[in-house]
């Protein structure tokens, strides 16, 4: 068994605050930090072959904070059907720097209230956004039934050996999140690396299915379609 380093269990128990700290997380432009224009860059790409491939003509992101992403694949794809959901803190950015596209301010740390949203998404976004709520069962169940039949969603979720703070750790383990997806009826088909490298440790028990080019990614982008076959069985 791979014991998790220091760094990444003492940032999540001393972590006591996740919640209030998500509330505040919008009141400044921190989106703009040193660093994150690559990671945009990277993700808009990414993004902008998912829209190419998939025939993507409306797009939902939960957690979008202000929107800058949103605005570099607005204009990279010309998708105009593009609707962000956040708080209210990251709203004021978004009408301040005069963004383009439908912002909706819902709580999501522990239910998505879906009034209001819309529906018949083609791809739905979630960019480091599930290990920071407090409900990520119900906020998948609620927008997995906002996408198409033919939809698709993407998660992009961070490698543990990063140090992130988490409010449910093991979940994001890469055989627990593939897992828990396909339980709330979404398949994994494709995985994506990003630009930026992780400390060098070893794979967990709990990363059996993850490629070990993606073992330093510093976070894993999940490609996900509904899983119709899982759904019948269900039914």
């Amino acid at each position: 068994m791979i014991i998790r380093i220091k760094k990444e269990t003492e940032k999540n128990n001393n972590c006591k605050n996740l919640l209030s700290l998500s509330k505040l997380s919008w009141k400044n432009s921190k989106d703009f930090d040193k660093g994150w224009d690559g990671r945009y860059a990277i993700e808009t790409k990414l993004i902008q072959d998912i829209v190419k491939h998939e025939g993507v003509k409306r797009i939902l992101e939960l957690g979008s904070g202000p929107g800058r992403l949103s605005q570099r694949v607005m204009k990279a794809t010309g998708i105009t059907d593009y609707t962000l959901v956040d708080l209210e803190s990251a709203k004021k950015l978004f009408n301040k720097r005069k963004y383009k596209g439908k912002f909706i301010v819902k709580d999501l740390e522990n239910f998505f209230d879906v009034t209001g949203v819309g529906k018949d998404f083609d791809l739905i976004i979630m960019n480091d956004f599930l290990e920071h709520i407090r409900n990520p069962s119900h906020i998948i169940s609620s927008s997995k039934d906002l996408l198409k039949d033919e939809g698709v969603m993407l998660c992009s979720i961070p490698n543990w050996r990063m140090g992130h703070s988490f409010f449910y750790r093991g979940l994001f383990d890469f055989d627990n999140f593939i897992y828990f997806m396909f339980f709330h009826g979404l398949s994994n088909f494709e995985l994506f690396k990003s630009n930026l490298q992780t400390m060098n440790f070893p794979m967990l028990q709990s990363e059996s299915g993850l490629p070990e080019g993606m073992r330093r990614s510093w976070n894993i982008y999940c490609l996900f379609k509904k899983n119709e076959v899982f759904k019948n069985e269900k039914e």
